[in-house]
């Protein structure tokens, strides 16, 4: 169906998908739900800093959407909310014919 050629996925059809988009669209997904969910369960970036050993400027960075944590931070900073992280397929409908 799709034959990877560089860093984007190409569809028969034509079109192209940058890995790096959806990379980043995944990122910015996370980024915006995490936020919520901390705020919601009343816990502050540096209490999370604290938790997590991660620096609270990191934290900064990723909720304002500005950093690019690997799928091991993202599982980390969930886990310190209480949360997993879960990856789910959804179906494209912009690849419908």
């Amino acid at each position: 169906m799709a034959e990877k050629s560089g860093m984007n996925y190409l569809f028969k059809d034509g079109r192209a998908y940058s890995i790096e988009d959806i990379q980043k669209d995944v990122r910015k997904a996370f980024a915006q739900d995490y936020v919520e969910c901390r705020k919601k369960k009343h816990v502050t970036q540096r209490q999370l800093a604290v938790k997590t050993g991660i620096p609270q400027p990191n934290i900064t960075r990723f909720e304002s959407v500005g950093s690019n944590p690997s799928l091991e931070l993202m599982v980390k900073m969930a886990a310190a909310l209480g949360m997993k992280l879960k990856l789910v397929l959804e179906e494209d409908k912009s690849l419908k014919d």
